[in-house]
């Protein structure tokens, strides 16, 4: 939260408040550890039309509404704890791989999903143009590790919505269904 508060304050075209940073390349994003914070880059802003805007406004909104900052923040610890079990890299990118196609298909309900799909392919050229350079690493769902297919399954679900899935509230029943899915973690001691 503390490097949050390094970027400046500004006003983006829709009219809510974001954090902006300095990058040529056109980045949105949603960071977290208490209160949400959008956080949009001068690309963002000087590149994108108003409709690229809205629909990258929508699908990181999305993103809040289901808590994914949040709840990718801590999956990502417990990533780490558990990188040298087989297939712990494929399933983060299939857990990354499915929260983008969940957030794209929920900004395709406030935007036109023909826009979205030519907005995915277009700023993952520019990223993985950028990223033959040293990788930024705000970038998760763009990274250079990423497959061409994986690109071309978030736009084909595009082409084929699904029925939209009401966001998480936090609480007990999260708490329950977090425990239980560590629950497999804890037992890793007892073998041998």
């Amino acid at each position: 939260q503390w490097r949050l508060r390094l970027y400046d304050l500004i006003e983006h075209p829709a009219g809510g408040l974001a954090r902006g940073f300095e990058t040529p390349l056109p980045a949105v994003a949603q960071a977290v550890l208490g209160r949400s914070s959008l956080i949009v880059s001068r690309g963002w802003l000087e590149q994108l039309t108003p409709s690229e805007q809205r629909a990258t406004l929508a699908h990181e909104q999305a993103h809040a509404d289901h808590h994914d900052p949040l709840g990718f923040l801590i999956l990502g610890m417990v990533r780490r704890f558990s990188l040298w079990l087989p297939h712990t890299q494929s399933l983060w990118e299939d857990l990354l791989l499915l929260r983008e196609i969940r957030a794209d298909q929920a900004a395709a309900r406030h935007s036109d999903p023909l826009l979205l799909a030519e907005l995915l392919v277009k700023l993952s050229r520019q990223i993985s143009l950028a990223c033959q350079e040293p990788a930024p690493g705000y970038w998760v769902s763009f990274n250079p590790g990423s497959s061409p297919q994986r690109l071309a399954l978030r736009v084909e679900a595009l082409g084929n919505p699904t029925p939209p899935t009401p966001p998480l509230t936090p609480g007990l029943s999260l708490m329950v269904w977090l425990t239980a899915a560590t629950l497999p973690l804890a037992t890793l001691g007892l073998h041998s």
